[in-house]
């Protein structure tokens, strides 16, 4: 898997295309990203990681994948990661109704006392497509920051399914909090075991505004040693 680490001080991720692929070209703003490259990255395999000490600040998205569904950053194999790593630092999205989808990437949040606070976040892909290990799900805060998203959801796939929201304050999930969506997480073939977990904290309180359930199915394939199916929930406040 290729990486690509982006540092800065702050982060802004733009909507659409990167100016530069325009005709005729622009100079791209200062410390800004653009939504369509980061969806072309994932969906070439190759991961993202930013890193911003002061924040990451996500602008109205307007579109969506194959102009369907707006306000949604579509990736696909390659991870999404935003980190906030300053003491106050913050990762927001100025439209909480917009979506980061991936397919097998991951998708990680983590920001500082300043909190996390974004739309919807979801992984997930089809059994029936080559290697079908679906993008997990994690989200962290330090020095006592909010975490509020909408929902959180891994649609399908195979072998492990994890989502994990650790607040350092309050967590509020506006919305549902479900592993395996659209279909039962499921065992990889003679491989790694169907377990489909939900993993939420917060050293204060946890505010759940949605359905939440973990779905997993083991399917035979002839070897029944150590095979086991796994779905759990943890939720814990005031850690």
């Amino acid at each position: 898997m290729i990486v690509l680490v982006i540092s800065s001080s702050s982060v802004i991720i733009a909507d659409g295309p990167n100016p530069t692929d325009l005709d005729p070209p622009a100079e791209p703003a200062e410390n800004t990203l653009y939504e369509e490259d980061i969806e072309n990255l994932s969906q070439a395999g190759m991961s993202l990681i930013v890193n911003a000490v002061e924040g990451i600040a996500v602008n109205d998205i307007t579109d969506g994948p194959d102009g369907l569904d707006p306000g949604v950053i579509s990736g696909q194999f390659g991870s999404i990661e935003l980190h906030a790593t300053g003491e106050n630092s913050a990762v927001t999205f100025a439209d909480d109704t917009d979506t980061i989808r991936t397919t097998l990437g991951d998708i990680v949040i983590e920001a500082g006392g300043g909190g996390i606070n974004v739309g919807n976040l979801t992984t997930g892909k089809k059994v029936s497509d080559d290697k079908p290990v679906p993008g997990n799900i994690h989200l962290s805060t330090g020095n006592g920051g909010d975490i509020i998203t909408g929902n959180l959801t891994i649609e399908d796939g195979r072998g492990l399914a994890q989502i994990e929201a650790d607040s350092s304050g309050n967590l509020t999930v506006n919305g549902d909090v479900i592993v395996g969506l659209e279909s039962d997480i499921v065992n990889v073939p003679n491989g790694q075991n169907a377990h489909a977990a939900i993993y939420l904290s917060a050293a204060d309180n946890v505010e759940l505004n949605g359905n939440v359930g973990a779905y997993a199915k083991g399917i035979d394939d002839d070897i029944t040693e150590n095979d086991k199916t796994l779905a759990e929930i943890r939720i814990l406040a005031g850690t």
